[in-house]
């Protein structure tokens, strides 16, 4: 099986390629440095694209998300179109594409409205799924979501800052949605994505502080935190 990863250095793009070498696969990738004229050869014959590159900085421009979630999207496409067509796509979206407010969510939904399009065109199953927050060992701090800046804050001595307590955020851990990924990829029926977790604002930063000050992890969100803070302590 052909399969294509774009965003491979990504956060759920750097697991899911380490996981699937472990199968018999030919992986191809497209990364920021892939060339557009190399994406014919790239997605010549490919089965099966795992479409995780995208912007998601809060700091990007309007061209930025433009180019790095819409363009990106179209030129895939229009490679796969031209090629054979019918190749299957799981497309990593955004809960924020359901009311966009900005221009990630206006991009992001976009490129969803180009892959539809297309899975029509051929009768494909449509494999967008929006996905919540994501949460687990390899998170980025001041990027990939409040949880591991706070995990990362706590390890460095500083304050957890609550804006309300109150908020519920919702996250899927990255491995339990990479095992879900790969499963898909032996499905022809849409599947339904990992168990989420709901936590308030207030809670997640009890959590994360009663952990780091020795407390037994209780449960698997608390035991994956558990597994960030030890991830952190070992990068100080």
């Amino acid at each position: 099986m052909n399969i294509v990863i774009t965003g491979p250095n990504g956060f759920i793009g750097r697991k899911l390629l380490a996981k699937l070498k472990n199968f018999d696969l030919n992986i191809r990738v497209v990364d920021r440095s892939t060339p557009v004229t190399d994406f014919n050869n790239i997605f010549d014959s490919c089965d099966f694209c795992f479409h995780l590159a995208g912007e998601v900085r809060p700091t990007a421009t309007r061209d930025e998300f433009y180019r790095s979630n819409v363009l990106l999207t179209q030129n895939i496409i229009d490679c796969i179109d031209s090629n054979h067509g019918k190749t299957r796509i799981l497309f990593a979206s955004t809960i924020h594409t359901q009311k966009p407010i900005n221009d990630y969510g206006y991009s992001k939904l976009d490129a969803e409205n180009i892959i539809s399009s297309y899975n029509e065109k051929y009768n494909l199953t449509d494999l967008i799924f929006r996905l919540p927050h994501l949460f687990g060992a390899g998170a980025k701090p001041q990027h990939n979501s409040v949880f591991a800046t706070w995990v990362y804050s706590v390890v460095e001595g500083k304050p957890l800052n609550v804006y309300d307590c109150d908020v519920k955020m919702t996250y899927i851990q990255v491995d339990e949605l990479i095992d879900f990924f790969i499963k898909q990829l032996s499905s022809n029926e849409r599947l339904n994505l990992p168990e989420s977790y709901v936590i308030k604002l207030g809670a997640l930063k009890e959590m994360i502080l009663s952990l780091y000050n020795g407390a037994r992890a209780k449960n698997k969100l608390e035991s994956y935190t558990l597994d960030m803070i030890n991830e952190a302590n070992k990068k100080k």
